[in-house]
């Protein structure tokens, strides 16, 4: 993004981020109704085995295990009988971080809601989801979050729920 709009990976790194925080600030919070599927997907806390055979450790064991590894669960109402003959596989589609390579569990919270938001505009056409999150973005007010980032300010704590 930053070779695109031609600015430097910092200023490309907080714009990111803070189209993240506008989704999640604009974001439909209206209850659930009718068949809705749940899942959920443990994400970070990678423990790396150690290069030694007899210096390894259990890694299924609670206290081998890494504090940022989190659990973000996922619910999805069903719209169509497609997706109701599909079972539980679609909560199980729903989060794909694959292009994300490190979240910091204070900032998981916008990461998981930008994927859910791809995945509800995945059947939108490019025009509307940039008119939509571009409204959301003119919509959010100044981010308390990334506002001075790099001079600093960081968000001091996570959000265990959202």
């Amino acid at each position: 993004m930053g070779r695109d709009l031609r600015v430097s990976h910092k200023t490309a790194y907080v714009l990111l981020h803070k189209i993240r925080e506008s989704l999640l600030v604009g974001r439909d919070e209206c209850a659930l109704s009718g068949a809705v599927h749940v899942d959920g997907a443990y994400v970070g806390g990678k423990v790396r085995p150690e290069n030694r055979k007899e210096d390894r450790v259990d890694r299924r064991l609670a206290e081998n295990q890494d504090a940022d590894k989190r659990c973000i669960l996922v619910m999805r109402q069903v719209h169509g009988e497609a997706e109701v003959a599909a079972g539980n596989a679609g909560a199980r589609k729903t989060l794909t971080f694959s292009q994300i390579h490190k979240m910091a569990p204070k900032y998981l919270d916008n990461y998981a809601n930008e994927m859910a938001y791809r995945e509800d505009a995945r059947r939108w056409s490019n025009g509307d989801i940039f008119r939509d999150s571009f409204g959301k973005c003119a919509r959010a007010l100044v981010s308390r979050d990334w506002c001075g980032y790099w001079q600093g300010n960081h968000r001091q704590g996570e959000s265990l729920a959202v």
